[in-house]
């Protein structure tokens, strides 16, 4: 429209309608599009009575000045009106198609745009709710889920917002819209919108690299470190796969998973390929924190919760313990659903550790589906809910679901193609809970479901079947295909797959008999990103200490065990020592990561075997086979000369034995009374000899 750069300059316009407004037009907002060159307006109209009948005429994507309108005229199927002051004989004239809705043109200028109008929420009034709570209650119970939160908004109202269900199964507590879930991963979103406000707020740019925000940030890849931009911390394509055992269950702050992203080796080259990464957007958060000067809680909770009004909403399982609004989190087993305790996650909180209820989640739905309006004020530009609910990202399968399109990323959203419509999405999964949040922003759906059980399928089941009954879609048997994978989660699915899986299990377990003495695989292993692994001996069977974990070790070949962690649903871990070019177990990998090379663990000593006053009993000179070789204590680490040639360092790597450093496949042990006989362990055999008794 040759015109239409008048409306960088005048884009709202308040009409001062007059009392010839007729009763066939209902008060309220009504929205609409205007279809421009380089894409769409949104038109918001608002019709209120005051003292008399107000409407204020608004295009959100541009500034906020008003203009009053003049020669309004209503007869009893249409309406006109003019809008002096803005250049180019702005005026309209539309039919009154019902009271809810009318259809004309806005014309500027030379040029004429169809723009249609509808109160807000007329659809919405039409959908019928009937049956609903029986309906929702009843999925509950087929996917034998303790209780859920849901809540489904459309075009501009909130339809439903209730609890199904019990938050404490023991206590018959009932769950209700109030009830407190953990969100897991729809978390991503909140990190990601966190991420755009600082945007806003001229702070950051998607595109330029993190380290010159993060001067500290190192990753194992050089160019990913120096490459990596906001933008790819938020659509998972570092080239980093998951990782997921490194923070799951551990101690570490999130400053310290932080400072070991450097140790972790990728799969993949950097931006070639979508890998779910949870320390990206941990990293992401820590970001925030940076720019902000806040905690990413503080932040999250300021610029987003609290102008939601979420006030429920909290970051932490410590805000949940005790809280009579939090849900109790529950598992599976094959005796039937029992409680289990909280997952501490807030060291990767960024990723994953919101806590919230169908209340207040419909507010944050709300905002998205707005884009980013509470009220009367625009939180956040609303071009930047654009760009973060575009795909950045192919390759995002783990959101494919039957009869969509191929999955992609956006930032903190994963994005389908559904009938033609885009449905931006995420799930949460983490101990105890499931979420999912679903909108279909064209059409102004909608849904989140949080429920009190970890792994099930009823969350997305449930919005994608509403979705479908809310926007008349005759799609596929959503419950049925989640009712099916639920099966197999559970290990219920069809006959033949048991069997043989038992068969397999049973194949991996046949016993094995080790070929060392089991106290020559005890001590400690460390990784500089994964931490230490500590290998103990408790009658006649090892065990493997690592985070939450800890593993019976049952031995199925030459130097390799295996255990299972009930914690993660009875996987079987593989641990397998090596013994190198020396005559003792030095290290210990376990493929904790199922993408890149089982993580190597070294051992290490304990810290008694590096105290001088342990070491001062090794001290003095020793002969082998007519060669002098004398030991001191030197800076609190032995040191050992052969007659002739250099010093060496003595590092302890078990009781009574040491590494000879930089010496590979060297080592050497005393023995004997009072240690008075030392070993030497070459590739080209062992030697030993006496203390002299100078």
């Amino acid at each position: 429209m040759n015109h239409l750069s008048y409306w960088r300059t005048a884009t709202i316009l308040s009409l001062a309608f007059v009392s010839q407004l007729s009763a066939q037009i209902e008060p309220g907002t009504y929205k609409g599009q205007l279809q421009i060159p380089n894409g769409k307006l949104e038109v918001v109209v608002t019709i209120e009575r005051l003292s008399d009948w107000q409407v204020t005429f608004q295009v959100p994507q541009q500034t906020a000045q008003e203009f009053p309108a003049s020669e309004l005229r209503i007869t009893k199927d249409s309406i006109l009106f003019k809008v002096p002051g803005i250049p180019g004989n702005v005026h309209y004239g539309g039919k009154i198609e019902s009271p809810t809705a009318f259809n004309g043109t806005f014309y500027q200028g030379p040029a004429a745009l169809p723009l249609s109008l509808t109160l807000e929420g007329a659809n919405a009034s039409q959908v019928d709710t009937t049956g609903w709570h029986h309906y929702i209650d009843s999925v509950r119970n087929l996917f034998e889920v303790p209780g859920i939160g849901v809540a489904i908004y459309y075009d501009g109202k909130v339809l439903l917002a209730d609890g199904f269900g019990f938050q404490d199964v023991d206590k018959k507590v009932p769950a209700d819209a109030q009830t407190l879930f953990g969100i897991g991963s729809t978390t991503k979103a909140f990190t990601a919108t966190a991420n755009a406000l600082l945007v806003d707020d001229g702070k950051l740019e998607w595109t330029k690299p993190v380290h010159e925000y993060l001067p500290d940030f190192e990753l194992y890849n050089t160019f990913a470190s120096q490459e990596m931009t906001a933008e790819d911390l938020l659509c998972h394509r570092s080239g980093l796969p998951r990782h997921d055992l490194l923070w799951y269950g551990s101690e570490w702050t999130r400053l310290e998973l932080y400072q070991r992203l450097k140790y972790l080796e990728p799969s993949e080259p950097f931006r070639t390929k979508f890998q779910y990464q949870n320390l990206m957007f941990m990293t992401a958060g820590i970001l925030c924190e940076r720019l902000s000067g806040m905690s990413w809680e503080d932040f999250t909770r300021s610029r987003i919760l609290t102008p939601l009004d979420m006030k429920a909403t909290n970051f932490t399982t410590s805000e949940m313990t005790g809280n009579s609004k939090a849900s109790k989190p529950y598992r599976w087993t094959k005796a039937g659903v029992v409680e289990i305790p909280y997952r501490n996650i807030d060291a990767i909180g960024p990723a994953g550790s919101i806590n919230s209820s169908a209340e207040d989640m419909v507010k944050w739905v709300a905002f998205n589906l707005n884009k980013g309006k509470v009220g009367n004020h625009q939180l956040m530009d609303p071009s930047l809910f654009d760009y973060i609910q575009k795909p950045h990202m192919s390759g995002a399968d783990i959101f494919a679901k039957p009869g969509t399109s191929e999955a992609f990323y956006g930032l903190g959203w994963s994005i389908l193609y559904y009938h033609n419509l885009k449905i931006v999405s995420h799930g949460g999964n983490i101990d105890g809970f499931t979420a999912h949040v679903h909108l279909v922003p064209e059409k102004g759906f909608g849904m989140v479901v949080l429920a009190n059980m970890n792994g099930t399928p009823l969350s997305s089941a449930l919005s994608f079947s509403f979705m479908d009954k809310v926007l008349g879609i005759d799609g596929s048997n959503w419950v049925q295909s989640g009712k099916d994978r639920w099966l197999q989660v559970t290990g219920r699915g069809p006959k033949q797959e048991e069997k043989e899986n038992d068969l397999e299990i049973k194949e991996e377990i046949q016993a094995f008999s080790p070929v060392r003495p089991l106290k020559d695989y005890t001590g400690t292993f460390e990784h500089p990103a994964y931490g230490k692994i500590t290998i103990t001996l408790a009658g006649d069977t090892l065990h493997a200490s690592y985070n939450f974990m800890h593993l019976p070790l049952i031995p199925e070949d030459v130097d390799l065990f295996q255990g299972k962690e009930e914690d993660l649903g009875d996987e079987v871990i593989k641990v397998k020592f090596d013994a190198g070019m020396g005559n003792f177990i030095d290290q210990l990998q376990v493929p904790l990561e199922q993408a890149v090379d089982p993580i190597i663990f070294e051992r290490i000593a304990s810290d008694l075997w590096k105290r001088p006053d342990y070491l001062k009993q090794f001290i003095g000179t020793y002969e082998v086979n007519g060669l002098k070789i004398t030991v001191l204590l030197a800076e609190d680490q032995l040191k050992m000369t052969p007659a002739g040639q250099a010093t060496y360092t003595l590092q302890p790597i078990l009781e009574n034995q040491f590494k000879v450093t930089d010496l590979t496949g060297y080592s050497v042990s005393f023995k004997g009374k009072d240690n008075n006989i030392i070993v030497l362990h070459q590739p080209n055999g062992q030697f030993e000899g006496k203390r002299t008794e100078d």
